[in-house]
């Protein structure tokens, strides 16, 4: 070992060897691009490591006191110690933690790779010195952990995601994961049929703005599929997103499955997505408030929100309120034909829908349509409402193209199939 100082009044051996015996740095296959790192070809073992660095040692702390170059080694840290980088830099390879605490206030990491376990609950894009390559937000997340509350900080700027496989996500958000994005997240393009920007894996997430979710629609290098999603929620509770924009995925914006409990999208901007706005799948006691949506359509079935369960999968309970919808393919639709599926309560007050290609509202299948408060306007098709086997309807001051909706007989309302109704005025 070479270039050791170590900043006390006594220098202690004792120090030394605890540090030489715990701070394993071995090999690693190094990449360009997605993997960060090119391959310098150095391979060394535990006993002849060759670093530059400064450090103090104590028991279960380590002082990070000048730059560390790994050489594009891995670091191994031994469990459940303390690492201040505060004054400090490691660089130019990986580090494994092993239930890390991390002391730092600035740059403290420099092209490396985060793996392992770490404690840490305020994690901040400016820990990183380069944070322009790609896919470097995978390292950011990769200091999360499930078992804390955790607060991730991307600061304004571009970041860059790549999908590996079609069944990737560019970042995984464990539970207890808050999330302030103030810059933009970029896909790059690719031709798989289905891919996630973020997806969120357990519960207690949010994500808040006002930054941007960006995906490949006006880019993707393919033509199969239509599941490239900007956020996929899978199952958990308490999953919140708001004031983000969403925009420009080969597939939906966002997609809520896996029986998703108590989500809320507030506030948020969603547009230019290929299939959907919001699709709903398996999921109960949603939330859509305050949110805009447009420009929803390449392919079937284009519309801003559809409320639409698989086989076997339940819908419970949806509440849209004070939603802008405009330009879609369409609306909102509920469709609870699959097989042993279904649809139980739907709100929808205060909304907006305007310049639609096919129906404003289309309900199919549904157990309980309440609409309040609504105004439809500008759609091709001549029917602006059409409920087909729905158990129960309540409509209360519906406007269509400014003219109030009085009964069901109305001209631009479709009625077909098994629907106890009562209009509200």
């Amino acid at each position: 070992m070479c270039g050791i100082v170590i900043h006390t009044k006594k220098i202690l051996v004792k120090i030394i060897l605890v540090f030489l015996s715990n701070l394993i740095v071995s090999s690693c296959n190094c990449f360009a691009n997605n993997e960060i790192f090119a391959d310098t070809g150095l391979r060394y073992s535990a006993d002849s490591v060759k670093m530059d660095m400064s450090v103090f040692s104590y028991k279960d702390f380590y002082r990070i006191t000048d730059t560390i170059d790994l050489e594009c080694k891995t670091l191994y840290l031994p469990p459940n110690v303390s690492l201040d980088i505060r004054r400090g830099l490691i660089k130019n390879g990986a580090i494994v933690g092993n239930n890390t605490r991390l002391i730092y206030k600035n740059a403290g990491f420099d092209r490396v790779q985060i793996r392992g376990s770490w404690n840490v609950k305020n994690i901040h894009t400016k820990l990183f010195k380069d944070i322009s390559y790609e896919n470097s937000l995978k390292d950011v997340f990769a200091l999360t952990n499930p078992k804390i509350d955790n607060t991730v900080t991307i600061e304004k700027g571009k970041y860059q995601v790549t999908a590996l496989s079609q069944d990737d996500a560019c970042l995984n958000l464990c539970s207890k994961t808050n999330v302030k994005l103030l810059g933009d997240i970029i896909l790059t393009p690719n031709d798989y049929p289905m891919y996630s920007i973020i997806k969120t894996i357990g519960n207690d997430i949010m994500i808040t703005g006002p930054g941007t979710i960006i995906g490949d629609k006006r880019s993707h290098n393919g033509t199969d599929g239509e599941w490239g999603m900007g956020v996929s929620i899978m199952g958990g509770k308490r999953i919140k997103l708001k004031n983000i924009t969403i925009k420009d995925c080969w597939g939906d914006c966002i997609y809520i499955t896996k029986k998703a409990e108590k989500v809320s999208i507030e506030n948020c901007s969603l547009d230019n997505s290929r299939r959907q706005g919001i699709s709903v799948i398996s999921a109960q006691d949603v939330v859509i408030n305050k949110c805009r949506i447009s420009d929803i359509g390449g392919t079937s079935p284009g519309y801003a929100i559809d409320i639409e369960p698989n086989k076997s999968d339940t819908v419970q309970l949806v509440i849209i309120d004070s939603v802008i919808i405009h330009g879609c393919r369409g609306g909102i639709l509920t469709y609870g034909k699959a097989i042993d599926s279904s649809i139980g309560s739907v709100f929808i007050k205060n909304c907006v829908i305007e310049q639609i290609e096919t129906s404003p509202l289309n309900f199919k299948t549904t157990n309980n349509i309440v609409v309040n408060n609504c105004s439809i306007a500008s759609f091709r098709r001549k029917q602006a409402v059409v409920f087909v086997d729905v158990n129960n309807v309540k409509v209360k001051r519906i406007r269509i193209n400014g003219k109030k909706v009085n009964s069901m007989e109305d001209s631009r309302v479709v009625v077909d199939g098994i629907v106890k109704s009562k209009i509200l005025n």
